[in-house]
Parts: C-alpha cells; structure tokens; sequence
C-alpha cells in the first residue's frame, strides 16, 4: 500500500481534523492501516500516529514511528 502526495494531503488533513478533536480512537482507526514507509511520504503523519499511538498507551509503536521519523529527516 503506498499513498501518492494527492492521497497523502487528504489523509493530512483527515489526521488534522482528528487530532484537533481529540478523537484519538478514530485517528488511530485511519493512520494506522498504512505501514510505515507509506506514510514517510509526508511526514508530519509519522508524527501524529506517534503521538497518538502514546495517548492511547502504545509507547512501543510510538518509538517505533519516532525512530523512523528520526531517519527520515536525518
């Protein structure tokens, strides 16, 4: 599953809109689908699936996306 920068802005901003709500389980439910690698297309999802993955008590997934966001901007 990869995302094009199109499909990307939409999820953006899906993610956004979420995050804003604090609608945790819903933002969890849309981002993560999608493998890592898919979402290093545009980077700030790597970030709020990291957040999010530590509000709802996945600190290891978080680590896991914050390493990889580490790499990406490195």
């Amino acid at each position: 599953m990869s995302l094009s920068h199109l499909d990307a802005a939409e999820l953006l901003r899906s993610a956004r809109a979420l995050d804003q709500a604090q609608a945790y389980p819903d933002l969890v439910a849309l981002l993560e689908p999608w493998p890592g690698e898919s979402l290093e297309v545009e980077p700030e999802l790597l970030f709020l699936r990291a957040d999010v993955a530590r509000r709802v008590g996945r600190p290891d997934d978080a680590d896991d996306d914050l390493a990889r966001l580490h790499r990406r901007i490195a």
